[in-house]
């Protein structure tokens, strides 16, 4: 099992309406290529877990990378695993913006 977890500024801010859109594409499409993983989105910023097979996980993060929603991609880890720390989800998603009601 492989891990991959990055941050990255969007190059625009994101309503709860695009950040819902970005999900409704992501979760068939990493459920379909066995990843499993964590988007958590703040004030502008993302920082995400993908997990699965190493050659399936750098394909995905590639294509993030060259996302235009993307900016100042830092990647924090990149590493085997010995097992899913989020394998029931496959793109869990927690929105944590200052703006939101408490």
């Amino acid at each position: 099992m492989f891990s991959l977890i990055y941050i990255s500024r969007t190059t625009s801010p994101m309503a709860p309406a695009d950040l819902e859109a970005i999900l409704k594409v992501s979760r068939p499409s990493n459920l379909q290529k066995n990843i499993s993983g964590m988007l958590i989105y703040k004030d502008g910023e993302f920082m995400q877990v993908l997990e699965g097979k190493k050659e399936d996980v750098e394909k995905l993060f590639n294509i993030i990378a060259k996302d235009k929603r993307h900016d100042e991609i830092l990647v924090l880890s990149r590493k085997e695993v010995p097992q899913r720390c989020f394998s029931d989800w496959s793109m869990g998603f927690q929105n944590i913006s200052s703006d939101l009601p408490n």
